[in-house]
Parts: structure tokens; C-alpha cells; sequence
């Protein structure tokens, strides 16, 4: 029967379909809420912008964007749904049962559907938990490996780990010290694998080789290469390093070693001494051997803030339709 969003702007996006071209709270069809929730490429009209939808501007933040979105979404389907009297567990078979072949779903999902209907159907969608990963952006015509990879977003360290662990405390494995940390040079700052080694060794991992290797981007994620088999060594060298981090499975690695590639904008850090931290590298590449992450901010591309791991919505998000708001038509 349709889903009811209230929509301050107007909303477009060429590759999900979608065309919001009027704002206020909306009753969306079935095609339109999926043009919705698939949305990774929005556009939005601001206030006094009379341009075609095509020249709008565009979401910054693309699939974590539509995440966000999504959420919301969610929860009004859901409020919708139990309006709808779908706790109750004839209407919910009959739901379910006019929709299931319309769907793909994994096998062992299709026989617990009534179950899990019926565990929740007293939840309040409202204090269900929603985030997504702490990231920074990274400008329009970004290069990586020599080709043009538009507009991305960088991770964020020890914040991304934070939010997974808020979720799941179990999803990575507890730290194990590798038997050597090598170093590459990956972005061509002078020096920059030789005090990356010695700040990772001050924090108290072993030692390893340095050396360069391909510069293939700029800025560029620091890559905590691992064996199989080595995740629980690389959350180890990971824990010692803040900013844009990544972990990245390698079967060239030896076993029981890791390999940092150093790039753009990251930290190692350990816990504060009496002596003052000091630090070395360009306006664009920091190594610190100094505090402690619990005191520092991990440092980001162009000094942003990272975004919050908690929703939070932009001025052109939809949203739920306020009690006694009208919906309309699009």
C-alpha cells in the first residue's frame, strides 16, 4: 500500500530511477521506495538552485550515504507493517507468504521467517542501534594505480575499529605479535619507511626490513599486509596505527610477519612518556611516535573531522512523515 517519507528536498538519482521532484511527505509506490533504497548516486536540489536535476550536486558519501537512507527507511516499513496489523501472525503468514517469491533469500532463511516475525514483533524500531564506519573524503578525480577512481572515502583508525567492536567484540581476533614488522616507503617521502620502522619498534613491535615499493596513489591508505593465516598479527601492528589504516590480506608475505606500507596521513602511536613525541614527514604524511591514540586524534586527510559512527542525516534526507503531516503524490 506504499511507504510514507517526508522528503525536504528534492531528490534524483539517473541510476536507481529515482525522481523525487517535490518535497513534503510523500506516499512512495513500490518502484519508487526501491529507486530509493538502491539510491548510491543522489542528487539534490538546495534551496534556489533552479538548475536540471542533472547539474544537482551530488551525495559525498555514496553507499554509506544511502546505508543511512536505508535505516530510516527500515524503520518507517516497520511502523508500517504493525499498523498494518502484521504482528498479527495470520496477516504475517499471509505477508509473507504473498511476497516470499518475489525475493531471493537464503534457503535456510525461508523456513524461520514466521519465528523471527513472531520474536519481534514488540520491537520498537526506534532504540535499534544504526551506524556505519567513521570515514573522511577524499576530492573528486582521485587516482589509484593510474586510474581515475572519482570520488572515495578513506577509512578511519581506531574509530572504525571502535564501532565494529561496539557491534561484535569477537569480530577480529585477539592481537598476536608477529615476528617482524617490514616497512615500505609507498608514497616517495624521504625517509619515511626508516622512522615508520623505528616509531613502530618505540611502540613495541620487532623490527623488520624497510624499503619503497610502487607509489600508487596520492593521498594513500597505510596497508597492514598479512599471510594467511596472520590476521591476528596484523590486528597487532594495526592497534599501533591511527588514520586512514586498512588490513590487507597478501599470501606473498612471509608467516608470522607483516608488512606496513606507509602512505598518506596515519600515526603510530604508543603510550605517552616524559618525552615530548616527536614527529617527522610532509604537511600530507605524519609519523608520530608520541601519545597514545586515547588522546590524540586520529590525524585525517585535509584536517577533517571524521564522520560520526551514529546516523545522522543530512538537510536532504527523507525522513518519517511527522504525526498528521498529509502525504501526497510525487
Amino acid at each position: 500500500g506504499g511507504i510514507e517519507m517526508d522528503f525536504p528536498e528534492p531528490l534524483y538519482d539517473l541510476n536507481s530511477n529515482l525522481n523525487i521532484p517535490t518535497t513534503g511527505c510523500l506516499k512512495l509506490s513500490g518502484a519508487q521506495a526501491l529507486a530509493l533504497v538502491r539510491s548510491r548516486h543522489l542528487q539534490y536540489d538546495p534551496p534556489g538552485d533552479n538548475s536540471p536535476p542533472a547539474y544537482w550536486p551530488s551525495d559525498p558519501e555514496s553507499d554509506l550515504a544511502r546505508i543511512t537512507r536505508d535505516h530510516v527507511f527500515v524503520r518507517v516499513l516497520y511502523s508500517t507493517a504493525v499498523s498494518e496489523g502484521l504482528s498479527d501472525p495470520i496477516k504475517l503468514n499471509s505477508f509473507i507468504g504473498a511476497v516470499i517469491d518475489q525475493i531471493t533469500i537464503d534457503p535456510a532463511l525461508k523456513n524461520q521467517l514466521i519465528g523471527l516475525g513472531s520474536a519481534w514483533k514488540g520491537l520498537n524500531p526506534d532504540t535499534i542501534p544504526e551506524t556505519t564506519l567513521p570515514v573522511t573524503t577524499i576530492p573528486t578525480a582521485y587516482r589509484f594505480g593510474g586510474a581515475d577512481m572519482g570520488d572515495v572515502d578513506f577509512p578511519v583508525q581506531p574509530n572504525d575499529n571502535q564501532t565494529i567492536a561496539a557491534w561484535d567484540s569477537g569480530a577480529l581476533p585477539a592481537p598476536v605479535a608477529p615476528t617482524a614488522v617490514n616497512v615500505l616507503n609507498a608514497v616517495g617521502t624521504a625517509q619515511l619507511a626508516a622512522t615508520t620502522s623505528q616509531a613502530l619498534v618505540a611502540a613495541g613491535l620487532p623490527a623488520g626490513t624497510t624499503g619503497d615499493t610502487t607509489e600508487r596513489g596520492a593521498p594513500l591508505e597505510t596497508f597492514v599486509d598479512y599471510p594467511p593465516g596472520g590476521l591476528a598479527q596484523a590486528v597487532a601492528v594495526m592497534q599501533k596505527l591511527s588514520g586512514a589504516v586498512m588490513l590487507n590480506p597478501d599470501a606473498q608475505i612471509a608467516p608470522g610477519t607483516i608488512t606496513v606500507e606507509a602512505g598518506t596521513t596515519f600515526s603510530v602511536v604508543h603510550p605517552a612518556t616524559a618525552t615530548p613525541p616527536t614527529t617527522v614527514g610532509t604537511s600530507s604524511t605524519t609519523v608520530a611516535a608520541g601519545p597514545s591514540s586515547t588522546t590524540t586524534a586520529p590525524p585525517t586527510y585535509g584536517h577533517q573531522a571524521p564522520s560520526a559512527s551514529a546516523d545522522n542525516l543530512t538537510a536532504y534526507d527523507p525522513r518519517p512523515c511527522l504525526p498528521g503531516m498529509a502525504a501526497k503524490a510525487p
